[in-house]
């Protein structure tokens, strides 16, 4: 991949989330989710591709980064597809982001609904 980043043929420990308490652990086509709690809450860790912005993130895709957009909710349960993923909160909040795809192409979300979300 790079002369500091490779690909793991065997099982290998990920030292960014080695001291954290994991609760949930998913992975989508080319991406990974972890729900962690630290110092009494959850934090949503995401790494791998960030085609069509599967991570929900900014930064560098190979390196566990929390999703900073769901801070301050507490992150129950969280599901990954190829291109999309989605996050449940305790108090029954979902949150969805990516791209969503069926066999006739892209779906995605509806311009009008991400403006209202955004304000």
């Amino acid at each position: 991949i790079s002369e500091d980043v490779t690909e793991a043929k065997r099982p290998t420990p990920v030292p960014e989330l080695k001291n954290l308490k994991i609760l949930q652990v998913t992975c989508g086509g080319a991406h990974n989710a972890v729900i962690v709690e630290k110092d009494g809450r959850t934090i949503l860790y995401t790494f791998g591709l960030n085609d069509d912005g599967v991570l929900g993130r900014d930064g560098e895709e190979w390196k566990p980064n929390p999703v900073t957009a769901l801070d301050g909710h507490v992150i129950t349960s969280v599901a990954t597809g190829d291109y999309a993923m989605a996050a449940l909160t305790r108090d029954k909040k979902l949150f969805t982001w990516g791209l969503y795809k069926d066999n006739s192409g892209s779906v995605g979300f509806k311009k009008n609904q991400l403006e209202k979300q955004s304000k």
